[in-house]
């Protein structure tokens, strides 16, 4: 199958396309440099806009363009008047956009080594340089009309010349972006699809390019005829006098627009402003849905079609306006009687009298020709047919199999239904009848590593410890981090206490300031010890355990598992080896809505912890034979082997939650407040040291064992409880349990002395008990600090010292 999906490939990308080189993944480098010239070319478009004159206004008499860029060589020229505050406030404000459009170019040079933040970066700063420039023009278009409203004296002399500069980089921004995402997902398709499904693929692509296409059209007809509607004559008055020939009165959009110094009605000049909201509500909706067409945006279905109800909605505000002046005539009588006093010699309270007029509007049958394409937009289901098609896309994309499920499309306006699947003569892939059926790949790849596991194993135990004890751990471990290529440093204390952690409990929660240290800590053990560590990104969007397990496609029979699945049940496979996975930024998102299932199986017997992924029983079958995959049990539940513990990372600032009780009660944890000192001396590069999870295991109950340790016989304790008791801080029998094992393992890594086990039962009480005061209120932390130097918890002190008032 890989063979085929290569070949494919090269029938998608020929090696002598010049453009399908340059989106090659080899030349990711070239393409940020070139999204770093699009951000660039935007932001040089705020620059133009400092150039361009906001309106014309009378200095002297004369008319002097008035360009924010001028504002410093204006000030205290009394002409000027008022204008000169506008027109410094406007030079101020663009200042402010071109830093802020600064930053998004910092940005971007940082993302040069990743191409999609580097598209993000680069789209926030061409779409903040075009909403820049677009409030400018719109202002600057507005601006005479409103100071005409309240009495001032200019004129408008807007430019587009930024804004036809925006458009062209926004447009060919966007084809850049588009043909990026179709050449990504030529490249995607021709490996993951054998080559009888890549055509079939090719077919789906096809029908959901021609239904965008059409969605395209629609919207882009709709906004035509709602702007035409808005440009058209909005009003025609025809007037019969016996006094004087009066010549008909017209108000159109084109003329309220283009030449607004001919209408001095204030109710013209409201007319003129809402016909140019309008046209800038439309204009943009047409913009934006060919950009997001043109850049393959999965938001694009959403926004064509609100293209169309908010065109639809336009056309029938100025067709129900235009038929409000031609139905209740009298209401605007005055407006009338104004016009054809402009026109006539005589009084408008004679014009009243003797002459008539009668007034027509066509613009309501504009609004019927968006209503024509609305129905057909309907009938052809053009936007339910688009979202169906990457519905499908989309399911047998997390499938990540040979797509031979059947694709059902209707072809023609009959509704007629053409089985694509079927015509190839392939079975439907979750059928019985599919004798080489996998509904999980990404576990039969791990089955098939099962023996390479194995003799990965019996080469690490070629370079064991002899002999290990905790001290030797704890020595071993700092010096390979202080000479590793990172140079880290750690004390004996922390690793010693991030030691007793794993050896406490099953979760271990390393949270602090950024740059101190956390996610390197494990990763630095697992590769001193010739562990495994696998880190999970955590993501604010997370709201369930779905997010950490993966999913099953009901469509197609296939179970998708997430990358923290693949690590269980790897460790499941692969026992001998210590397995830490790193849960990174834990608290992006509320570790109850994703974790909570394994909080609670962390109450069970280590022999019953288990999660069932899905109800239904998954087995691959070969030739018509079922085969059990290795790392489940029943063919649906992955057990949570021995060797696994689990390490969260927490920041703690705005964008994170914060950890609950129940979250810290169940995991140890270890606070990173200061930023690590840097290691001066060190030396050449040590070789790993292999110990097996077993090995480690046996060294924390060996601990437990040799170093006896109970609460209720250390004075310290009962004090402390006493000095908590106000503010209502207590714990259970689970937290003295993980207390004394605690103490029990960090003494055991050091010479075992009273200084020893004092130390490491200050760190646990002050890491479980001591920090919820953080939550307190207290009124004299002074006096309870002395109390804890009185007992000797120095660490403890200091921590209520350093607590904030709020």
């Amino acid at each position: 199958m890989k063979k085929e999906g290569l070949t494919a490939t090269q029938s998608v990308l020929p090696k002598k396309n010049i453009l399908a080189r340059l989106f090659d993944e080899t030349h990711a480098k070239k393409r940020n440099l070139i999204h770093m010239l699009f951000a660039l070319l935007a932001v040089a478009g705020i620059v133009i806009t400092l150039f361009l004159p906001i309106c014309d206004i009378r200095v002297s008499n004369r008319w002097f363009e008035l360009i924010p860029a001028e504002a410093m060589d204006n000030i205290g020229d009394s002409r000027m008047g008022s204008y000169i505050y506008m027109q410094l406030a406007t030079f101020l404000a663009l200042l402010a956009a071109l830093g802020v459009g600064g930053c998004y170019l910092i940005r971007c040079l940082f993302c040069m080594a990743d191409e999609e933040k580097m598209i993000r970066s680069a789209k926030g700063a061409v779409i903040f340089s075009t909403v820049v420039i677009a409030i400018f023009t719109v202002f600057s278009f507005l601006f005479s009309p409103i100071n005409l409203l309240i009495g001032g004296a200019c004129r408008t002399n807007a430019s587009f010349a930024a804004v036809n500069y925006i458009i062209v980089v926004v447009v060919v921004y966007a084809i850049f972006v588009g043909l990026i995402g179709y050449f990504k997902e030529q490249r995607e398709d021709a490996e993951l699809f054998e080559k009888r499904a890549l055509e079939l693929r090719k077919k789906q692509y096809r029908m959901l390019r021609n239904r965008k296409i059409e969605l395209l059209i629609y919207a882009l007809l709709n906004i035509g005829v709602t702007v035409a509607a808005l440009l058209s004559k909005i009003m025609t008055v025809t007037f019969k006098s016996e006094l004087a020939d009066i010549p008909m009165y017209t108000l159109s959009g084109y003329r309220l627009l283009l030449k607004p110094g001919e209408f001095t009605s204030k109710n013209e000049r409201i007319v003129g402003f809402i016909v140019f909201a309008l046209l800038v509500i439309c204009l943009t909706c047409a913009f934006l849905s060919l950009i997001s067409f043109l850049s393959r945006s999965l938001y694009f279905n959403k926004i064509a079609v609100f293209s169309v109800i908010a065109g639809t909605y336009s056309a029938l505000f100025v067709g129900l306006m235009g038929q409000y002046y031609r139905i209740i005539q009298q209401l605007n009588f005055e407006t009338i009687q104004q016009i054809i006093a402009e026109y006539t010699e005589y009084t408008e309270e004679y014009i009243a009298e003797l002459v008539q007029f009668t007034i027509k509007s066509n613009t309501i049958f504009f609004f019927l020709a968006d209503l024509v394409i609305v129905a057909i937009l309907f009938l052809r289901r053009s936007y339910t047919r688009a979202v169906e098609l990457e519905q499908q896309i989309l399911a047998q994309d997390m499938a990540n199999l040979p797509q031979t499920v059947e694709i059902a499309e209707r072809e023609d306006d009959e509704g007629e239904t053409s089985t694509a699947g079927a015509a190839l003569g392939a079975p439907a892939y979750g059928s019985t009848e599919n004798p080489n059926f996998d509904p999980c790949p990404a576990f039969t790849d791990l089955d098939r590593k099962e023996a390479s596991y194995e003799a990965q194993a019996l080469e690490n135990q070629q370079h064991s410890f002899e002999n290990p004890t905790l001290p030797a751990l704890v020595d071993f471990i700092v010096q390979y981090a202080r000479n590793s290529e990172q140079h880290l440093f750690y004390t004996p204390e922390t690793i010693a206490a991030f030691l007793a952690g794993l050896g406490t409990t099953r979760l271990t929660i390393l949270q602090g300031m950024s740059g101190t240290g956390k996610t390197s800590l494990p990763k630095i053990v697992a590769e001193a010890l010739l562990s495994v560590c696998d880190l999970v990104e955590v993501e604010s969007s997370w709201r369930d355990k779905n997010e950490l397990l993966g999913y099953y496609n009901e469509f197609n029979k296939v179970y998708t598992p997430k990358k923290f699945t693949q690590m269980l049940y790897r460790a499941k496979l692969n026992p001998d080896a210590v397995t830490l996975i790193v849960l990174d930024e834990m608290n992006l998102s509320r570790i109850e809505y994703y974790f909570s299932d394994f909080l609670s199986l962390m109450e069970n017997a280590p022999d019953k912890r288990e999660l069932k992924l899905l109800n239904t029983p998954l087995f691959r079958t070969k030739n018509g034979k079922r085969i059990a995959y290795k790392g489940l049990t029943d063919g649906h539940t992955v057990k949570i082997p021995q060797n696994v513990w689990f390490v969260g990372t927490a920041n703690r600032d705005e964008s994170t939650y914060d950890i609950s009780d129940k979250v810290y009660d169940r995991a140890h944890t270890m606070n990173f407040d200061k930023r690590a000192a840097r290691v001066q001396y060190y030396s050449e590069s040590m070789t790993p040291r292999y110990i097996s999870a077993a090995e480690l295991t046996e060294l924390f109950e060996d601990a437990k064992r040799k170093v006896p340790f109970s609460l209720d016989q250390h004075p310290v304790v009962g004090e402390v409880e006493k000095l908590l008791e106000p503010y209502n801080i207590s714990f259970g029998n689970r937290v003295a349990m993980q207390m004394e094992s605690f103490v029990s393992i960090y003494a055991s890594c050091f010479a075992v002395t009273d200084a020893v086990i004092n130390d490491g039962l200050e760190i646990i009480l002050l890491s479980k008990v001591v920090r919820k005061l953080e939550l307190k209120s207290i009124m004299d932390k002074e006096s309870l600090a002395s109390e804890f130097d009185r007992l000797g918890l120095q660490r403890c002190s200091r921590f209520i010292r350093e607590l904030r008032e709020d």
